[in-house]
């Protein structure tokens, strides 16, 4: 699958995701810190494919501050950046894609995680993100993708 494929991909499966009320966006919406104001200024009322690349440069501390709901729903505005611009995603790569990958216990998936986070996406969101990793692992020689595929996501490449 080429990048205009994939990007192509992504968006059919996001497409029809509701847009995060301010009310979900965050998991402490009483939180005055800097990366809160940052989380609310780049994303609210922003559909995920409104947000642009250059807003979420450096936006490490931002995106531990989205609520589950919230990331899984932007999740898809960084992975179109890292498709389009993997070089220049620099740390964000990392960050997020770790947040893909589950935890372990006792050599098991850590079944909250999933439970966390599993339930937001749709097939086709989750067929998606596999195929992103899957092309990040192959062209980008992203070891954090082959390891998110290898410990969760690759069940969701032949759906």
């Amino acid at each position: 699958m080429d990048k205009f494929e994939l990007l192509h991909m992504l968006e059919s499966a996001f497409d029809d995701a509701h847009t995060i009320r301010s009310v979900d966006l965050l998991f402490d919406n009483k939180c005055q810190l800097e990366d809160c104001r940052r989380a609310i200024n780049i994303f609210n009322n922003k559909r995920w494919g409104e947000v642009k690349d250059s807003d979420l440069l450096f936006t490490e501390g931002v995106v531990y501050r989205l609520s589950d709901k919230a990331f899984s729903y932007y999740v898809a505005s960084y992975l179109r950046w890292f498709v389009q611009d993997y070089a220049n995603a620099d740390v964000m790569v990392d960050c997020v894609l770790s947040m893909l990958t589950p935890p372990f216990s006792n050599g098991e998936v850590r079944l909250s995680w999933v439970e966390k986070r599993i339930n937001y996406w749709s097939i086709s969101q989750n067929n998606a993100i596999a195929k992103v990793l899957d092309y990040l692992a192959d062209k980008q020689g992203c070891y954090l993708s082959s390891q998110a595929l290898d410990v969760f996501w690759e069940q969701y490449l032949t759906k």
